[in-house]
Order: C-alpha cells, then structure tokens, then sequence
C-alpha cells in the first residue's frame, strides 16, 4: 500500500501523506508519530492500521493525521507525543486522550 513512499534506506520510508514509517518482515510498521502499527489494505489512499491500544483505526489521504477509530465509531486527531504518551484529540467528546 505505499506507492507514493520514497525509500529512505535500511527499511525506512515517507509517505507524502502518512509520514515516515519502517517496514518489518512481518508487516508491522513502526510510525516515526504514532508507533507499531499493523497496516490492512492495499489502497495507497486509505489505510485500517491495528493499534494495541486504540485497536482498529482508519484513516486515509484527505483525512489523516485524523483517524477513525472503530470499537467506538470514533473520530480522533492525533495532536502529538510528549514523554512516550501519544495525546488525541476525541470528536465526540471534546477532549483530548492520553495514553
């Protein structure tokens, strides 16, 4: 699903879109933002990424850094990561999430 990355070496890609990631051999991604991630699909415009604490998010090229988060049928915005915490911004309840 990354067409449009540029390979940076040693596994390591950027996405124009997406951000800079590296490729495993077992098709988890480590996200330079947002971490281990196990990518489903194979659009380069959309994305289903497996996260161990938010489960199930989707997201795409118009939208992302915004993701949807399926357990709850969430939208959440990732804002950044201060000491090892990603922090969300939650659509429906107007607050941010920290992990």
């Amino acid at each position: 699903p990354w067409p449009d990355a540029a390979a940076l070496g040693a596994g390591w890609f950027q996405s124009q879109w997406f951000g800079s990631f590296n490729v495993t051999k077992r098709q988890w991604i480590y996200h330079n933002d947002l971490g281990w991630l196990y990518p489903s699909g194979d659009s380069p415009d959309s994305l289903w990424l497996w996260d161990h604490k938010q489960h199930w998010m989707w997201t795409n090229r118009q939208v992302y850094p915004q993701l949807f988060r399926h357990h709850d049928q969430t939208w959440l915005y990732y804002m950044v990561e201060v000491k090892d915490r990603r922090i969300f911004f939650n659509y429906s309840t107007n607050q941010l999430e920290f992990e």
